[in-house]
């Protein structure tokens, strides 16, 4: 059962039913002055509650909306949720975007040209910190800072670091991953500024890290695309551990509330690594859909998305998926806030989603076996400062 929610009056449910592409009718109307508020440095304020009847097939009691973004070609990618419960994201066109409980659209746009955002984590400071590069020159790396105020403040990286995910770590500090073979590094940087660097053992072609998160075990966890996951001390001390099928193309990972990590592979599975580098894989009914960001959920399984499959998908800790179709929009970064409301990035639709859970028993879902690994523990060998 779909529920809609539609918050904009002047949106017609009938037209909407008929074909009446109600994304841009919204982006039509609040385009030119996010422009201008743009240009001048500014906030935007625009209420843009709206979801689109017949797109998506949530299951029983789940209620999808979406926000249309209002300025067009905005890439939203990460999303993160705030302290007070608000849903920050990062557009790769140069912004970062706030969506309030309330359902309030604002967007703040990023100082430096040609910071494209894509990481972003909520700190243990009270703000929002998110990575930004120039990922086709190469010449822009930062991190960035925005308060819940809307004010920015950009450290700026050396080099070719090309900073992709970040993470809040346990003593203060965020962690973040430099995703560019010429500097293959996980980086540290405190609330200050102060950033240090760890080379990861492995180096080559293909050899970066990717995702970031923090485990339950104190350590901070992290993805490589040529098929490892990663795992690093708060004093530096790395370990890599080799995913059992090839390829796999390991992407974003998050702690799930088993214990364990949580990761998605390009490939098309699930993986699981405990705490002690055991890995477990599970296959994805849809082929080729590009298994993308994932979050722990409020009903105790990890919610992931499917970029190519255009879906979002679920995943119990025993290994059972299911998978939701929405429009085409290739959703990307996945989050959970505190009152159990699922929010993901729509990187080709321009627009945030919302999947609400109704507190009531979930449907039987088909159960998806998953293969089982052994890890290979290739570290520490080096550390960097």
């Amino acid at each position: 059962m779909l529920l809609v929610d539609t918050g904009n009056p002047e949106i017609d449910l009938p037209a909407v039913q008929a074909g009446v592409n109600t994304n841009e009718i919204v982006r039509l109307q609040s385009r030119d002055a996010m422009n201008t508020l743009l240009s001048k440095g500014g906030l935007l304020l625009a209420t843009a509650t709206l979801s689109i009847f017949g797109l998506a097939q949530p299951g029983v009691g789940q209620t999808l909306t979406e926000f249309p973004l209002a300025r067009a070609g905005s890439s939203p990618i990460g999303v993160a949720v705030g302290p007070g419960g608000d849903l920050w994201f990062t557009e790769a066109s140069g912004a970062i975007g706030r969506i309030s409980k309330e359902g309030v659209l604002s967007e703040v746009s990023v100082p430096t040209p040609y910071a494209e955002p894509t990481g972003i984590a909520a700190g243990p400071d009270g703000n929002i910190w998110f990575t930004g590069a120039d990922y086709d020159t190469g010449t822009v790396s930062l991190i960035g800072r925005i308060t819940p105020a809307g004010v920015i403040k950009e450290f700026q990286l050396s080099g070719l670091s090309i900073p992709c995910e970040i993470t809040a770590g346990f003593e203060g500090d965020l962690w973040f991953t430099e995703c560019n073979i010429n500097s293959n590094a996980i980086g540290r940087i405190t609330p200050e500024g102060v950033v240090t660097e760890f080379g990861l053992p492995t180096s080559g072609l293909g050899y970066y890290p990717s995702g970031i998160a923090s485990g339950p075990d104190g350590n901070i966890w992290f993805t490589e695309p040529i098929g490892r996951i990663g795992r690093i001390t708060p004093e530096g001390v790395i370990t890599e551990f080799q995913v059992p099928t090839s390829p796999s193309g390991p992407t974003l990972i998050t702690a799930g509330p088993d214990g364990n990590l949580w990761f998605t592979e390009e490939s098309g599975r699930i993986g699981r690594i405990t705490t002690e580098g055991a890995i477990t894989e599970f296959e994805i009914p849809t082929p080729k859909s590009y298994p993308y960001g994932i979050a722990s959920g409020p009903d105790g399984n990890l919610w992931f998305t499917e970029r190519y499959g255009n879906k979002i998908g679920h995943i119990t800790t025993d290994g059972a998926v299911t998978e939701i179709p929405i429009t085409v929009s290739a959703p990307a970064g996945i989050a959970t806030a505190p009152d159990g409301t699922i929010w993901f990035a729509e990187l080709g639709g321009n627009r945030i989603g919302r999947i609400q859970l109704a507190p009531i028993g979930p449907e039987p879902p088909t159960r998806v076996e998953g293969t089982r690994g052994q890890p290979i523990t290739v570290g520490p060998r080096k550390t960097g400062s």
